[in-house]
């Protein structure tokens, strides 16, 4: 069921719905949280607006947490389901190879101050040394239909990426305008479970490349390019190299293929069935 949201203005003992009205454009929308990310309900330092990627794509809004990782924000706007998921996992898989000499750049761009200050005065802390070793995406919208609410939570909950949609209702009484923001899920815990994920990623890695084979990255590409993925698919989408932590020390090398080659056939499928033009 796709999401809403009811407002009701309480007059003495009676509750007066308020009516919901069309937002009559959604740049006003992205004017307030570039001016004032704390409706988000995150502490968030918008780093850039507008940003271009090397394959010509803007992302509408760009921002650091308190972490030092990037934060990719795409309006639905009038986006399809799959083009909003598509394209905002596009900006994410250039967003995650920023250097911090790159962010620096977009940030001197557009902040009117050096990042460091900027980053100071927001989080009344320094600039973390390692910046953007995670990322998030959030798709804003006024309203998010069934499909798209769908994909993100399948893409969240089954596959812990770190995607989610937050939902801004737009209500007018005679001059009065109201604003009412929900979340689809529980950022903290969208946030934690991709943590988890790529902690769990990581030590495969690790545990596989230290017994002298390839890491396990590289069979997970090796494998995905056999299933009929392109390299173009892998790299616009790097959230499908994704697997489940096992404690591979305790499998021999057919064993972790097999186990990776399952997990390779599933992620094709998500990516394949949700995201592809034919679908």
């Amino acid at each position: 069921m796709a999401f809403g949201m009811n407002l009701w203005k309480v007059n003495a003992n009676n509750l007066e719905e308020l009516g919901k009205t069309r937002l009559d454009s959604e740049n006003r929308l992205e004017d307030w949280i570039a001016n004032d990310p704390s409706i988000l309900g995150m502490e968030l330092l918008i780093i850039g607006r507008q940003v271009q990627t090397s394959f010509g794509g803007r992302i509408e809004l760009l921002a650091l947490d308190r972490q030092g990782n990037l934060a990719i924000l795409e309006l639905k706007r009038d986006k399809t389901p799959r083009e909003v998921v598509a394209q905002i996992l596009d900006y994410a898989s250039w967003a995650k190879s920023l250097t911090e000499n790159d962010i620096n750049a977009i940030a001197g761009n557009y902040l009117n101050d050096s990042l460091d200050a900027a980053f100071s005065s927001t989080f009344d802390d320094d600039l973390p040394d390692n910046l953007n070793t995670n990322h998030s995406m959030i798709i804003v919208a006024s309203e998010l239909d069934e499909s798209s609410e769908r994909i993100v939570q399948y893409l969240a909950n089954e596959y812990k990426v770190g995607i989610n949609a937050i939902f801004f209702t737009f209500f007018k009484v005679d001059s009065q305008e109201f604003l009412g923001r929900a979340w689809l899920m529980d950022p903290k815990e969208v946030e934690e479970e991709s943590e988890s994920r790529k902690k769990s990623m990581h030590d495969a890695m690790q545990a596989y490349g230290s017994r002298g084979g390839i890491t396990a990255r590289a069979l997970f590409r090796r494998l995905a390019l056999e299933e009929g993925l392109t390299n173009e698919e892998i790299e616009a989408h790097p959230e499908i190299r994704d697997f489940y932590s096992k404690k591979y020390q305790n499998y021999d090398e057919q064993e972790l293929q097999d186990y990776i080659k399952e997990r390779v056939k599933k992620q094709c499928y998500v990516i394949r069935k949700y995201l592809q033009p034919d679908h």
